[in-house]
């Protein structure tokens, strides 16, 4: 008995002090949240001018941790504004120094005058982990309201006083000497409009947009360098050098979108930058390709004699293979012959073999084949391990790095947020990144955390995971900011969130576990209903207009393919339609911008590439092939967006 009550006094004190940590740790945890909160809070009523009220939120935050050194720097900083002490003026700001393999930013200017002649080319995809380099772990944008209106910006800043200013310049130079250029153009936007007659702020804004649109085209971002570009120009529109990157890049873009489909706009703009600079990214051999392409798009439509003009350009501008001079010798004898084509010569279903280096895959010259928008997908490379998201234009085209560490990507309707699954090690989760800014933050912070989709007010996140200690999958939904809260939805796999309502498809099971497919719930979780039956169909995306929803399922016709099943807007189904008929693996559906069509990834060539469908159901046509390994197919998630 003695030992029986000893061993029962031992399990009720041992059960006291496994309480008392939990309670502990879950103590920290929610103080963390609360820290964090106020830290965001502090960081808003600055940016609004509301001093007083900051320094309150600062004060707060060091009650809960007296060593926070986020806290105790922004409260020092307000305490000296408010008090009128001004810091010492930072000392000039010498020109930076790249990293290896990185193109040099350009040296930071005092005045109006100086010129940006240290502007240098990007010559590579940065490739420094984690966050953009030299971006800085800023703010994110204040959340949306919970009816997902947007907050509406105010008309007029506030003005900053004197010492303000003076504080805002000093901390601005310091960011620049660091290199942290989104840092200091976040600190001196705020100061332009007040002090847009200070040569200083002006030269040191236009340092920084210029180092930002360089940083992003070495990322290949260019829609986000050509935007800083732009914003460099309002300041000094007659810099030369920025001048000719902008239109370069302008160029460059132009000629991705008419890629496969205008053959001569793509000619024209590639023989024009040609001639500006022929080193610009692979100018030379992308304009020999597509001289290539369009002239036998002229002799497949007979004009023989332009065709050959196109040819003979072509072995101007790259080394001449084979059919380059075949094509060639064909043409202009048949140009001579009056237009009378000679055996073997093209014909108008001809079609193109890349050249050599280049991952392009020429479609038949018709332009048969979608055209709208980047299909988004991601790899793994074969030499250093890591996983990017890549964007391949539907029309054809290089593929370009959009983030790094990341997969499944999906896209906040407005553009200009992305949240994704981290691939680093030590960022597992949810992550969030501002492609034209370079903020990013984290959502969530469990590594089981997969397949984000935004709700269509921008406002929440749905995601899937297997974190609790059981090992089931749950769908989570979670405020869209650093540490948002996170709330348990339902069972289930695979989310996607309807662009046009609040409607969530996934694959599901009754109560029971039976019953299981394509399932449909709202964003609270509730009111869930089937939409199929089959318990192999998964990964389910909507078309833009929310009508019809297409998956992947193995359960239906002995392998892997992919369907469409129409929803009515009370959330019933129609017939399901097959769209793909292989042998190989079909999966990870995306419906195209234009409704128009579903890109899915196969391996029915032997490797594994994008390939293109009909919604309508059809052919399917090869887009393109994929950069690096695909790895673990069933975790692949693609994004098709403008």
């Amino acid at each position: 008995m003695a030992a029986v009550t000893l061993l029962a006094l031992a399990i009720v004190v041992l059960s006291l002090v496994l309480g008392v940590r939990a309670g502990q740790a879950q103590m920290q945890l929610k103080r963390q949240q609360e820290i964090a909160i106020s830290l965001q809070r502090a960081t808003d009523l600055r940016a609004d001018g509301l001093t007083a009220e900051a320094i309150d939120e600062y004060r707060h935050v060091l009650q809960l941790d007296p060593s926070n050194a986020a806290a105790g720097q922004g409260l020092e900083s307000l305490l000296a504004v408010s008090t009128g002490s001004q810091p010492q003026p930072a000392a000039a700001i010498p020109t930076a120094t790249a990293p290896a393999g990185v193109a040099a930013p350009v040296a930071a200017v005092a005045s109006d005058q100086a010129d940006s002649s240290a502007l240098l080319r990007p010559q590579a995809v940065l490739s420094t982990g984690g966050t953009p380099a030299n971006a800085v772990a800023l703010t994110p944008l204040p959340a949306m309201p919970a009816n997902g209106a947007q907050v509406a910006p105010a008309t007029t800043a506030p003005a900053l006083p004197a010492t303000s200013v003076t504080d805002q310049l000093a901390r601005a130079q310091t960011a620049a000497r660091a290199g942290r250029w989104q840092e200091t153009v976040s600190l001196l936007e705020p100061l332009a409009t007040q002090a847009s007659g200070n040569p200083t702020i002006a030269g040191l804004l236009f340092d920084g947009y210029v180092n930002l649109a360089v940083e992003r085209d070495n990322e290949d971002q260019l829609e986000a360098a050509l935007s800083y570009y732009d914003k460099a120009l309002t300041i000094r529109p007659t810099v030369i050098e920025v001048q000719t990157e902008r239109t370069l890049i302008a160029d460059y873009l132009d000629v991705l979108t008419a890629w496969d489909v205008d053959w001569a706009t793509a000619v024209a703009i590639l023989t024009r930058m040609y001639a500006t600079d022929p080193q610009y990214r692979d100018v030379t051999p992308r304009l020999a390709e597509a001289l290539l392409a369009y002239g036998d798009s002229l002799a497949g439509e007979g004009d023989w004699c332009t065709a050959a003009a196109q040819f003979e350009s072509a072995t101007a501008v790259g080394t001449p293979g084979t059919a380059l001079l075949t094509s060639l010798a064909q043409a202009t004898t048949a140009c001579q012959n009056g237009g009378t084509p000679v055996a073997g010569a093209p014909s108008a279903a001809t079609t193109q073999t890349p050249i050599a280096g280049d991952t392009t895959v020429a479609r038949p010259v018709n332009g048969a084949g979608p055209t709208v928008g980047r299909i988004l997908y991601s790899s793994v490379d074969g030499v250093d391990g890591r996983t990017r998201i890549f964007a391949q234009p539907a029309a054809g085209g290089a593929a370009t790095v959009v983030i790094e560490d990341g997969a499944q990507p999906s896209l906040r309707a407005d553009g200009l947020r992305y949240v994704y699954r981290n691939m680093r090690t030590d960022q597992g989760g949810i992550s969030a990144l501002d492609p034209s800014t370079g903020i990013f933050f984290r959502i969530t912070d469990y590594s089981e955390d997969t397949l984000p989709s935004w709700d269509p007010t921008g406002g929440r996140v749905v995601f899937a995971s297997n974190r609790e200690g059981d090992r089931r999958w749950r769908l989570y939904a979670v405020w869209a900011e650093a540490n948002g809260e996170v709330s348990t939805l339902s069972f289930g796999e695979a989310p996607a969130w309807s662009p046009v309502a609040d409607r969530i498809a996934h694959r599901g099971c009754d109560d029971t576990g039976n019953g299981c497919g394509i399932w449909l719930m709202d964003g609270t979780g509730a009111e869930r209903t089937p939409l199929t039956n089959v318990p192999g169909d998964n990964r389910p995306a909507w078309s833009p207009n929310g009508s019809s929803i297409v998956f992947m399922s193995d359960g239906r016709d002995g392998n892997m393919e992919i369907y469409r099943v129409d929803v009515s807007a009370t959330g019933a189904a129609g017939p399901v339609t097959r769209l793909t008929e292989s042998a190989a693996i079909d999966a990870a559906p995306a419906v195209s911008p234009d409704g128009q069509w579903v890109t899915f990834l196969s391996n029915r060539d032997g490797a594994w590439k994008l390939f293109a469908v009909p919604l309508s159901g059809g052919q399917a046509q090869l887009v393109s092939p994929l950069k690096g390994d695909v790895g673990d197919w069933h975790s692949q998630s693609i994004l098709w967006t403008r």
